[in-house]
């Protein structure tokens, strides 16, 4: 069985939020349980959202909030089957196949 995780529980790694400290415990009770977890293409960039509404609300001082940005590929290196292939941060899946990199505009 496979399970998606949300943004929000890989940012409770690293924001003190009411549930933080369940965080890890979930994603160890699913590993243990033999469950898939996968992570959605934008989940890096959900976190940093997440983070910069924290900074925002005044939760989080932008120093504390930079150091959790550089934490967020290992994050999900460590708590999903996606491993960062280059500090792009774009990711390989199970598939071996890479995320598509972000697109960029000219004018």
């Amino acid at each position: 069985m496979s399970t998606v995780i949300d943004a929000d529980l890989i940012a409770a790694l690293v924001v003190p939020f009411s549930y933080s400290d369940q965080a890890p415990q979930k994603i160890v009770a699913w590993k243990r349980a033999g469950r898939e977890l996968l992570a959605p293409v934008l989940l890096e960039y959900e976190i940093t959202a997440i983070l910069r509404r924290t900074v925002f609300a005044q939760w989080l001082t932008t120093d504390l909030a930079a150091e959790a940005i550089g934490k967020i590929p290992s994050l999900i290196a460590n708590a999903c089957h996606l491993r960062p292939i280059h500090t792009s941060g774009r990711f390989v899946g199970p598939t071996g196949l890479a995320t598509p990199k972000p697109m960029t505009h000219t004018t």
